[in-house]
């Protein structure tokens, strides 16, 4: 609700109008939606995901199920229809990969020319470095330790790659003290 506050107050008070107003994740859902219907100049509306958060579940609809409780799967399809919600209502989606564009298409969230995807993020000369023997690997995680962020899967991996392998280093950056 804050989010969709800021946005609405932004909005409502911009000294001139906007050509393009972008709502990040599916948080943006209600903010989008009202922008639809409050907009009467050309302004285009625009969500960008980092990862369609509904495709994300449906991926680890798997590990829900072993924990499923009415609660859970419940909150779980009405998130998923939030998320689609705001989706549709905007103009313009952007991604950060095929992978969820393909999502997006076959979901019928936006058709290709409603789409921006960027296909590698990550700049040329961070790919095809050396690799050395017996690495130690360092796995970041960077964001709020929640729920709907895969933190029970998270748990699990670091505990299995702990078991595993001495090589694992984590680096988590944003969950508190």
């Amino acid at each position: 609700l804050g989010y969709t506050l800021k946005a609405l107050v932004e909005y409502r008070l911009g000294s001139s109008s906007y050509d393009v107003i972008e709502l990040w994740g599916s948080v943006g859902w209600l903010a989008c939606l009202i922008l639809r219907f409050l907009k009467k100049d050309q302004c285009i509306i625009v969500c960008r995901s980092n990862g369609i958060e509904a495709h994300y579940r449906e991926k680890t609809q798997k590990d829900m199920r072993a924990m499923a409780n009415l609660f859970t799967l419940a909150s779980t399809r009405l998130l998923n229809l939030l998320d689609r919600i705001g989706y549709l209502a905007c103009d313009l989606l952007t991604l950060v990969s095929k992978y969820d564009e393909d999502y997006a298409v076959r979901r019928k969230l936006k058709t290709f020319d409603r789409l921006l995807t960027i296909s590698n993020p990550l700049p040329n000369s961070w790919l095809g470095q050396e690799t050395y023997e017996n690495p130690v690997f360092t796995v970041g995680f960077v964001g709020s330790w929640l729920e709907n962020k895969g933190i029970d899967t998270l748990k699990k991996i670091i505990d299995a790659s702990f078991a595993d392998s001495k090589n694992f280093n984590w680096l988590i950056i944003g969950v508190g003290p």
